[in-house]
């Protein structure tokens, strides 16, 4: 196995140890550590992607995704689906499935992505009015 692999390998599945225990901890929305740790986690997955596509040859500008296949109501749903398909997208990677583990990895690439995103609107959304 050549070195970026090795590094690919431990990040994602470093990635995956911190969302796994992140899940049982988020209660409502994120808090601004909790958000810091799924950024942390969305950087190695994102790393691993670009790693895996250059790997392919995939230099492809990307793709567009579709925001509602991966918008959950719920931040630790959102965490747990990102950590599942992390999960299967790094055990495909780590059998030298490289191409399908790729499909799993973006999966839980773009459910953090969402997750951070809606996360930053909410934090932007002025606090309701009250009438005095």
């Amino acid at each position: 196995m050549t070195d970026w692999r090795q590094e690919v390998e431990a990040e994602l599945d470093s990635a995956l140890r911190r969302l796994t225990a992140l899940a049982p901890e988020v209660k409502g929305n994120l808090t601004a550590e909790q958000a810091s740790e799924v950024w942390g986690c969305y950087l190695l997955v994102e790393k691993g992607v670009a790693f895996i596509k250059l790997e392919l040859d995939d230099g492809g500008a990307g793709r567009f995704v579709e925001k509602k296949s991966y918008s959950v109501p719920d931040d630790r749903q959102a965490i747990s689906l990102a950590a599942t398909a992390l999960r299967a997208g790094a055990a495909e990677f780590a059998a030298g499935r490289v191409a399908s583990g790729l499909r799993s990895i973006r999966d839980a690439r773009n459910h953090l992505r969402m997750l951070l995103r809606r996360t930053r609107l909410s934090s932007r959304r002025p606090a309701a009015r009250t009438s005095v």
